[in-house]
């Protein structure tokens, strides 16, 4: 057994390596390899019949070699098949009769038997509609199905497919169809039209949206002061009803209707439109009615009128905020990015070519270093002309430090914009009693410092004491106050000195008698300054700049000052007592 089934496989091996595959064969070939292949089976079956005598060999062949074998228990395939039919329509019937005892399965009754011819050959179950023609359409050959009437799928069946089916099975949309809005409105076609209710088009209008409309501030207040007005009016109205009743002259004076308060009409010209009109009673805006004669006393020129502009009567508000204050780091750093923006602004002008390049810098000491050959060639020329280079830089540098510089009178506009302060709203004022004044050098300090400070005031020159009055702004009162009780050495040593001689000398000649006066004149000759009095008014008194005014009596002193409002001042300085004698 194991020798033919070593016999078979050669000989299938064989057959396989003879017909391979995919090689091209023709219509005889074919045929031979079919006939050969059916006497094989052929012979196998009646080696099995051999082996196996309950095998009935007088059955069905099935295209030529096929056999279908009997039944091993005796007898043939169809009863067994007829008998499975049966069960298989008992057991129909049996779940039929369960389901007729419900109601809503009442109404099911057994399908009717369909054609038989068109069922299948597999389990002889019946054909879908679609698969029918296989079953018919065969060759007449070879009995297999062609290649064209195999079934294809009407639906997709990979997602990406799906995906594009779905977009091209989309559903169209419906075509809205504007009505005839002409065969609408004719009352001949539509006897329910009414053209009192008729609106512009019939199709429905999308709302619009509308915006929140917020009430001003103040609206109601102003509405509710308004009805309070209106109520005073009528009580008043109805108080001056009752009082001219009470009279009896309600028939002939009728004060208390609204008829009886009269407006005046309107003038048919308003009086800044006369003098454009050609008639000045009547108002005629077209071009003929305006006057444009200029030699009669029209207003309408060629040329155009630009009114003076002046400021408003109220405050300007707080100044603009000061700059801000940068240290000294601070300020050279801006000016080194300065500087380097300027540079680099150069040097992209220079590649554009709107601007020469620079020539080399060159110095004594990088004199070999950037000309080269130039120099060892010619060594005299080179180093003049280096040198002219130096010197031309050097004035260049000199004419640009002198171009910057300020003139005599823009020095002094400066000055006096850095000294003068704004006084319009606050004044400081500072009163000094003086000893004496009459060193001229000390009078001349006095009066020059107040000047270029721009102070104003006054100094009274009285034989018993002096009195300074200045007034100003607080950097300029600051200064002066230095001045006075500082910087001004008002017991002269040398003028002392020489006083002192001239009193020893008259007290020899007085002899001992005159002791005492010698003490009293020695205390008048010592001078000092004090600060009195030190504050701030809202405006100057003394407008005219700064002033001496020598007084030799108190009576001339208060003269004076009462013109200016200062009285006050010098009642200050006489009782003031000093320091060290309190």
């Amino acid at each position: 057994m194991d020798q033919k089934k070593r016999q078979n496989y050669d000989y299938q091996e064989s057959e396989a390596k003879r017909f391979k595959p995919g090689v091209p064969q023709s219509k005889a070939e074919q045929d031979e390899q079919i006939a050969r292949i059916r006497r094989q089976i052929s012979e196998k079956l009646k080696d099995l019949e051999k082996k196996n005598p309950h095998l009935n060999s007088s059955t069905s062949s099935i295209g030529g070699g096929f056999s279908v074998p009997p039944n091993p228990l005796g007898g043939s395939v169809r009863p067994t098949l007829d008998s499975t039919a049966r069960a298989i329509q008992e057991a129909k019937e049996r779940a039929m009769a369960r389901l007729s005892n419900f109601p809503q399965f009442a109404n099911i009754t057994h399908a009717p038997e369909r054609d038989q011819g068109r069922k299948g050959l597999g389990l002889k179950v019946e054909a879908h509609p679609s698969l029918q023609h296989l079953f018919e359409k065969t060759t007449s050959d070879t009995g297999k199905i062609p290649f064209n009437l195999i079934p294809k799928a009407n639906f997709a069946t990979t997602k990406a497919n799906q995906r594009v089916a779905q977009a091209a099975t989309k559903k169209k949309q419906m075509k809205v169809e504007k009505p005839d809005i002409e065969a609408f409105a004719d009352p001949s076609k539509n006897p329910y039209y009414d053209p009192n209710l008729a609106v512009e088009s019939l199709a429905p209008k999308s709302r619009i949206s509308r915006h929140l409309r917020f009430n001003k501030q103040g609206k109601y207040i102003e509405l509710a002061n308004q009805m309070r007005t209106q109520a005073r009016l009528e009580k008043l109205k109805q108080e001056i009803a009752d009082s001219v009743k009470k009279t009896g002259m309600d028939v002939e004076l009728d004060l208390v209707s609204d008829m009886s308060v009269k407006k005046e009409a309107p003038p048919n010209i308003e009086w800044w439109d006369a003098p454009l009109m050609k008639n000045p009673e009547i108002f005629d805006p077209s071009e003929e009615g305006i006057n444009f004669d200029t030699d009669h006393g029209s207003v309408i020129t060629l040329y155009i009128q630009h009114p003076v502009q002046i400021n408003p009567p109220v405050d300007m508000g707080p100044p603009p905020p000061k700059p801000l204050m940068l240290t000294k780091k601070e300020r050279k750093k801006l000016r080194r990015q300065r500087r380097l923006e300027e540079q680099r602004d150069k040097q992209d002008k220079i590649r554009m070519g709107l601007l020469p390049p620079d020539q080399p810098k060159v110095k004594i000491s990088n004199l070999m270093r950037v000309l080269g050959n130039e120099a060892v060639l010619d060594p005299t020329k080179v180093e003049a002309q280096v040198r002219e280079q130096m010197k031309s830089r050097q004035d260049a540098h000199k004419k640009h430090n002198e171009e910057k510089k300020l003139t005599k009178e823009e020095r002094r506009e400066k000055l006096k914009k850095k000294l003068m302060e704004d006084t319009s709203k606050v004044v400081q004022v500072a009163v000094f009693k003086v000893n004496d004044l009459s060193d001229g050098q000390k009078r001349y300090k006095v009066d020059i410092n107040a000047q270029q400070l721009y102070l104003t005031g006054i100094v009274i020159v009285c034989p018993t004491q002096c009195m300074v009055v200045v007034e100003g702004g607080p950097k300029g009162i600051k200064q002066y106050k230095k001045l006075m009780l500082r910087r001004i050495d008002w017991s002269d040593s040398k003028k002392m000195n020489t006083d002192e001689e001239q009193g020893d000398e008259g007290e020899k000649e007085e002899g001992d008698n005159g002791t005492g006066e010698g003490e009293t004149s020695k205390e008048k000759k010592e001078n000092k300054c004090f600060l009195v009095w030190e504050g701030s008014i809202k405006e100057r008194l003394f407008k005219n700049g700064f002033k001496f005014k020598p007084c030799p009596t108190e009576y001339k002193v208060q003269e004076t000052l009462e013109k200016f409002n200062a009285t006050h001042y010098w009642e200050l300085v006489k009782n003031y007592v000093e320091p060290s004698l309190v």
